[in-house]
């Protein structure tokens, strides 16, 4: 109705996945057990909490765990820049080990699933009903995708985005093009070669024009397979959250050890 999408866009596979993931979303021996793999993948390490599930009160309907005190993550605006960029640095490491190294992620990054506990320095992570595994093949493909446009390799850009599904061998250069100048955009974080100051970018805005420029005004549409949605929801999420916390991060130097390209 509001003409973001093609007219001949076919949605209904997406439609059909919402429906799936309503579902998987209410299904808390799931959730738990999603709760209990984060716990078993973070381990010790410090600054990250996942509460404890009460297996003997869960049901399929119900999903008890323990409580943990915390605060709103965005208390921690109003905080010293040094801790403000800590638990930044914490939480962009954390995304990327669920990217790269656990290819499993929590992919709902409402502010209202962090919590802080100021006395502790520690963020306490909540709702795992959206929690999705990852196809190693697409990780490994997106993993290249970043990769290339660092090097500024737009051919390998574009045999990337067609194995992660943005593009088809049918789609038209200027398709193509407009596909390329999208990642190189998204890619800025990890372009930039230092402390990226999320608080001060307008990264959002840039790319959310040149996306709606080209459903809109060029009419070029092609939606990435719904596992790249959540992705794109989950990165979304964590530059808002970023950019909220006002913080500067270091990103080129986190994501360097998983690609070859090197700032």
């Amino acid at each position: 109705m509001f003409r973001l999408l093609p007219a001949d866009l076919d949605i209904e596979p997406l439609l059909e996945e919402a429906k799936r993931q309503l579902h998987a979303e209410a299904d808390y021996l799931a959730e738990a057990e999603h709760l209990r793999c984060y716990a078993s993948y973070l381990g010790s390490q410090p600054g990250l909490r996942v509460p404890a599930v009460a297996a003997d009160l869960t049901t399929q309907t119900v999903l008890a765990m323990e409580y943990v005190d915390g605060g709103p993550i965005e208390m921690l605006a109003n905080a010293p820049r040094e801790r403000r960029e800590r638990v930044a640095v914490r939480l962009t490491e954390l995304a990327l080990r669920e990217l790269f190294d656990w290819r499993l992620m929590q992919t709902d990054p409402n502010f209202a699933n962090f919590r802080y506990r100021d006395e502790k320095d520690e963020v306490i992570l909540l709702d795992f009903g959206a929690t999705r595994r990852f196809d190693p093949a697409l990780i490994e493909a997106f993993r290249r995708l970043i990769d290339a446009s660092l090097g500024d390799d737009e051919k390998e850009v574009e045999r990337a985005a067609m194995d992660v599904g943005y593009l088809a061998p049918e789609d038209a250069p200027a398709y193509r093009r407009a596909v390329v100048d999208m990642v190189s955009i998204a890619a800025e974080p990890a372009k930039f070669a230092g402390k990226y100051d999320f608080g001060s970018s307008d990264l959002s805005e840039r790319l959310s024009q040149h996306v709606v420029g080209m459903r809109v005004e060029q009419n070029f549409g092609r939606l990435p397979p719904p596992d790249m949605l959540y992705l794109h929801r989950k990165l979304g999420g964590l530059y808002l959250l970023l950019k909220r916390l006002n913080a500067k991060v270091p990103i080129s130097e986190l994501i360097a050890p998983y690609l070859s390209h090197r700032l």
